[in-house]
């Protein structure tokens, strides 16, 4: 099985002022593009999970990208070498904010510290890719 895949992330916008001899304004565009090849080394990856799930307010969901029994949209088991990329959105119909936490025992590094993380409000995303040969093991 192959994969190629992608990570694209655009950020723009124009601020305008109000003056008396004209408008002036500055535009502001970003843009990273990542593409990964099939396979485990730099800039490739090798599996794909994506998933739509609902959780109870104050409730707890821990994926264990490892051995936790996760599977692709083609049914496979999902055990990736190293994870590459992560995209997470939370609903704008959430009544509460969505935690993403490292936990203490067999979290991924993706904070410095056990217990690190951050806060997305309904609405709000958070996007991580690190092509290199390291990802996260």
């Amino acid at each position: 099985m192959a994969l190629n895949s992608s990570v694209k992330i655009d950020v723009s916008g124009v601020l305008t002022a109000v003056r008396d001899m004209g408008n002036p304004s500055v535009s502001v565009s970003r843009s990273v593009a990542v593409a990964l090849a099939s396979g485990t080394l730099a800039n490739q990856a090798d599996v794909i999970f994506a998933d739509t799930r609902t959780v109870a307010a104050s409730a707890t969901d821990a994926l264990d990208l490892i051995g936790g029994g996760l599977t692709d949209h083609l049914g496979t088991a999902f055990a990736p070498v190293k994870l590459k990329a992560l995209l997470l959105i939370a609903s704008g119909l959430n009544t509460n904010a969505v935690q993403l936490v490292r936990p203490a025992t067999n979290g991924v590094p993706i904070f410095m510290a056990a217990g690190d993380g951050i806060s997305l409000l309904p609405g709000a995303a958070f996007c991580w890719v690190s092509p290199n040969l390291t990802g996260w093991p």
